[in-house]
């Protein structure tokens, strides 16, 4: 749309539910300390653009290619099977302080246990809520088990189900942010 902003492209173009919650997602973590977590309803656009611009972050699809409504265990299986010695190559570059795994809780077994044989040892904490977050004590990383950046459910669902994962166990766990800040 020709009057629209970068901020409307981003969040609201033709992929707006991937990319939005892209932007939102990791502005809430890039924000969230111990003491504070920005609420959906008041993430401030126009920064959340910035820090997407600014911020380091990458998005590794494990299938390799564009899916359509769901990929099935075996699909996601199969796909980490032909493609590890790529997928490996990506992380292992990477060195992320966060990953955000996306799918289904079995899915994101998949990648989690992936992960643990290319060098990582992420582990189950219990965070006090409904949402799952692993911890690589060795590495001090994390991993957050969420839905997909582009499922249906409300992107204030899909924002709280990753940053409010984080920011819950920052509150357990405040020395993880003075690491990696």
């Amino acid at each position: 749309h020709p009057n629209s902003n970068v901020e409307d492209n981003v969040l609201y173009n033709a992929r707006g539910r991937f990319n939005g919650n892209l932007v939102r997602t990791l502005y809430g973590l890039v924000t969230a300390t111990p003491d504070k977590m920005i609420e959906f309803e008041d993430i401030d656009v126009k920064e959340a653009v910035k820090i997407s611009d600014t911020y380091p972050f990458a998005r590794i699809n494990c299938k390799k290619e564009v899916g359509g409504k769901e990929c099935s265990d075996l699909l996601l299986g199969n796909a980490i099977n032909e493609y590890q010695t790529f997928l490996s190559q990506q992380i292992l570059n990477l060195d992320a302080d966060i990953f955000v795994c996306c799918g289904n809780s079995s899915g994101v077994n998949l990648i989690l246990n992936y992960l643990n044989t290319i060098g990582y040892n992420f582990e189950f904490v219990n965070n006090n809520d409904a949402y799952d977050i692993y911890y690589d004590s060795q590495r001090n990383i994390i991993a957050i088990d969420s839905y997909h950046l582009s499922c249906r459910y409300a992107n204030s669902d899909v924002y709280n189900d990753i940053v409010k994962t984080y920011y819950n166990f920052l509150k357990l766990h405040p020395d993880f942010i003075k690491s990696h800040r």
